[in-house]
């Protein structure tokens, strides 16, 4: 009797590390849904699989996870597009830093609304990212504050004096918000946490990191040390995050939900797991 509750007792272990190791480490088939030979200056993506494209000339085009194309949106009037933040696919991001003005565009990439953010007294803007709950986050770095901004440039929450908190200057080169969690990456310092109300909640000591992203609750996907990195927050350890085995690792990869898209050099593929 006794050695059959030890069986059970080992089954049932052995059954719980099995599902957790799926569930930390994921699967590992992959399906090329198509692969393009296209100039391209970076690549976002949404979490309904579409992808969007900013070209050399400045166009942005959005993408079906079929590969067909669906809308184009081009501005010359603010100078270079330099980030694209599709974590709302209806309500997508734009950034043109020359002139400090953010862009939101709908699901059909027309305008919605336009905020420049020198004139709602951020001095010197570093960083916007949409909320999750589709307003804008923005580092200044005038008064070291991360700063949270309703759709009309009115000030919502901000951290406080992030020098005077962290005894260092942070210059983030991006913010990622998602599942509940605000990213600060500054590759000097790490990645800060934030929670959705701006306020501190700690720094993970990955210095030089790019390409941050919250691709599931509790992990962080970058780019650091010229390998792939996935950081589960409640573990408190890094874990493994599978991608494609023919896929470059200096790619530009962008992950949401089922699907992986990279760039590198002339080269777009596109992924489903």
């Amino acid at each position: 009797m006794q050695l059959r509750l030890v069986s059970i007792h080992a089954f049932l272990f052995c059954l719980s590390v099995l599902l957790l190791s799926q569930a930390v480490f994921g699967q590992h088939s992959f399906t090329l849904n198509f692969e393009w030979t296209m100039q391209a200056k970076f690549i976002a993506a949404d979490p309904l699989g579409k992808l969007y494209v900013v070209t050399p000339s400045n166009e942005l085009r959005q993408y079906a996870p079929d590969g067909s194309l669906l809308y184009k949106y081009n501005n010359n009037t603010l100078g270079e597009l330099t980030r694209v933040d599709a974590t709302d696919p209806f309500q997508v991001m734009l950034y043109y830093n020359e002139y400090q003005t953010v862009v939101i565009l709908d699901r059909t990439l027309n305008l919605l609304s336009s905020i420049n953010l020198w004139e709602f007294g951020i001095r010197q803007p570093l960083a916007p990212a949409m909320s999750n709950d589709n307003m804008l986050w923005v580092y200044d770095h005038a008064d070291f504050r991360l700063r949270k901004l309703d759709r009309h440039g009115n000030p919502l929450h901000d951290s406080g004096d992030l020098n005077s908190l962290l005894n260092a200057t942070p210059r983030p080169a991006e913010i990622t918000a998602r599942h509940n969690l605000v990213v600060l990456n500054d590759p000097n310092i790490g990645l800060l946490l934030f929670d959705n109300f701006g306020q501190y909640l700690e720094t993970l000591p990955f210095p030089g990191c790019s390409q941050v992203q919250l691709p599931e609750p509790d992990r962080i996907l970058f780019y650091c040390n010229r390998r792939w990195k996935s950081y589960h927050i409640e573990l408190r350890r890094e874990v493994a995050f599978n991608l494609p085995s023919d896929m470059s690792p200096e790619a530009q990869i962008v992950a949401v939900g089922n699907y992986i898209f990279a760039l590198h050099g002339d080269k777009i593929h596109c992924w489903s797991r």
